[in-house]
């Protein structure tokens, strides 16, 4: 974009050299004007886009890391309340039923990570293709 800039004001001088009358300087000067206007406009648009990224993944980390202190105090909870009612169980049937549900809470457990990091990564890649359409649009507007 910068060399983009520097390229149009080189031009417009030697065009602004060239220019005799009054009129032609003029237009030169509002094309001029009219360049740098765009140049502006762009870069705000590709700021605007960037800050909106940035705070799209900062929420969605919150989110992730509430989420897995959630998860982790369950998993304890779940942990706790299995061994003690594995201590009070005394015949083989009932250890196997808690032994059981423990197992089905640990597998929850890891589905639910699985999940989040999936989604994490959904999110990624959908930053990566906003950003890259952004540079994309940018160019052709130029």
């Amino acid at each position: 974009m910068m060399m983009m800039a520097l390229t149009l004001t080189t031009t417009t001088m030697m065009m602004m050299m060239k220019a005799t009358t009054t009129r032609t300087t003029m237009v030169v000067v509002m094309m001029m004007m009219m360049m740098i206007m765009m140049m502006m406009m762009v870069m705000m648009m590709m700021m605007m886009m960037m800050m909106m990224m940035m705070m799209m993944m900062m929420m969605m980390m919150m989110m992730m890391m509430m989420m897995m202190m959630m998860i982790m105090m369950a998993a304890a909870a779940v942990t706790r309340t299995t061994a003690t009612m594995m201590m009070r169980a005394t015949t083989t049937r009932t250890t196997m039923v808690m032994m059981m549900m423990m197992m089905m809470m640990m597998m929850m457990m890891m589905m639910m990570m699985m999940m989040m990091m999936m989604m994490m990564m959904m999110m990624m890649m959908m930053m990566m293709m906003m950003m890259m359409m952004m540079t994309t649009m940018s160019m052709m507007m130029l």
